[in-house]
């Protein structure tokens, strides 16, 4: 289908940039890409030049994408080089301002009280939900990257985007139309191992976080990508409602088997 509009959040974070260029490269599916760094991965202010550099890299149409400025509220980060580089986004981009316009965050939620079109919209929230939680919006098509269910939590007691802010997690996922969780994007028929995409710029990203993935024995899952195919291939996923012994209740997205 054609969309009115997605929203992302991303906490650039290697796997946001693969699935930020992911969404890019469909961009004839959406009449307007509304990209917001975030706290998470990185710091608001590194989410927010991560973002500046992969669009000035990807050589965006900016009649159609625009940077949603969040620096000016506070947002939980970690630090986590040993992840997505030192940058963020794999050390493999020279830093760079793209010519996409910048929006303040208060100004794009005020926006969207008169253009918002619930039943052609899409967020697509790849970090904790702090932010979209503040924005208070779910269009029909909302899918997160976070939680899980029977699978290990790989930051303290929840998974990352979850754990930077449980009850934000709690409360947006309930009223999602999916989340991909770290079972979700486990399954091993994604193929992540030989995973390509023929765009030079999105290849090189999956090789930076092919190998830092390898540096430290670490499952190579491209968890934000998992969300982002979601969005653009639906027909490849189904969704159950779960409730955990938490009470923390969503739909989980599964991959369908072929």
């Amino acid at each position: 289908m054609k969309y009115n509009r997605i929203i992302l959040f991303c906490d650039y974070g290697l796997d946001d940039a693969i699935a930020t260029m992911h969404i890019l490269r469909r961009a004839d599916m959406f009449e307007k890409i509304d990209i917001v760094p975030i706290g998470g991965n990185v710091s608001v202010h590194t989410a927010f030049r991560n973002a500046q550099t992969l669009l000035a890299s990807a050589d965006v149409d900016t009649d159609k994408v625009r940077i949603i400025d969040t620096r000016n509220i506070p947002q939980q980060s970690a630090d986590i080089p040993d992840i997505h580089g030192s940058d963020g986004i794999g050390d493999v981009l020279p830093q760079a301002i793209s010519k996409a316009a910048v929006v303040d965050f208060s100004a794009f939620k005020a926006e969207l009280e008169t253009s918002a079109r619930p039943d052609r919209d899409c967020v697509l929230s790849l970090g904790p939900c702090t932010l979209p939680v503040m924005l208070d919006y779910t269009p029909f098509c909302t899918v997160l990257m976070g939680g899980a269910v029977k699978e290990l939590p790989n930051y303290g007691d929840y998974e990352f985007n979850e754990a930077l802010d449980v009850s934000a997690f709690a409360k947006y996922a309930f009223g999602a139309t999916a989340v991909a969780t770290l079972d979700t994007c486990h399954d091993e028929n994604f193929g992540f191992e030989n995973f390509q995409t023929g765009d030079p710029l999105t290849d090189k990203l999956v090789s930076s976080y092919k190998n830092l993935c390898a540096s430290r024995d670490a499952t190579f899952a491209i968890y934000d990508y998992v969300a982002a195919l979601a969005v653009t291939d639906a027909q490849l996923f189904e969704a159950e409602r779960v409730r955990r012994a938490d009470g923390v209740e969503f739909n989980e997205l599964r991959l369908i088997a072929k």
